[in-house]
């Protein structure tokens, strides 16, 4: 093992944080946490190296800073500079993009079926509040596959 860590700069309450931390966790990745609002130096680093922004998740390889970045950029970097970090010998990413995207479609169609078999039934009232059902599915599947281009930020 070389001498650079793994660490993830998170607060509570951010969803790219979550993601992040059980992405890696769920690849045997060992990290070094640090709450930003818990510890006022991390919060330093992370504004220091996030051009003055609370930016989080911010992670930390070695001399390498990523800011908001998802797994597969931390899994690119490790196994471009420190392949020895990669613990248990990991060479893949998480897989449960693709179930998630199934389950949701899933869930799309079958609201969309159901939409227009009430509808069809003379319940109109009972479709729309289906539909309205559907579009947030959708929106929270368009969000979950954009998610890379979010940003969690907690400037001050």
């Amino acid at each position: 093992m070389n001498d650079a860590n793994i660490e993830v700069y998170w607060r509570p309450g951010c969803p790219d944080c979550m993601y992040l931390r059980r992405g890696l966790s769920k690849l045997g990745i060992e990290t070094l946490e640090h709450n930003i609002w818990a510890d006022p130096s991390a919060r330093e680093y992370v504004r220091k190296v996030a051009s003055g922004n609370e930016t989080v998740p911010t992670v930390a390889i070695g001399d390498t800073n990523l800011i908001n970045p998802t797994v597969e950029d931390v899994i690119e970097v490790i196994r471009r500079s420190y392949p020895d970090l990669l613990t248990n010998g990991s060479d893949s990413t998480p897989d449960n993009d693709g179930r998630r995207a199934i389950f949701q479609w899933t869930v799309i169609v079958i609201l969309v079926s159901l939409s227009f078999y009430v509808e069809k039934l003379g319940f109109t009232a009972y479709s729309w509040g289906v539909d309205v059902v559907n579009i947030l599915f959708w929106v929270s599947f368009r969000t979950f596959r954009s998610r890379k281009g979010d940003k969690c930020d907690a400037s001050s």
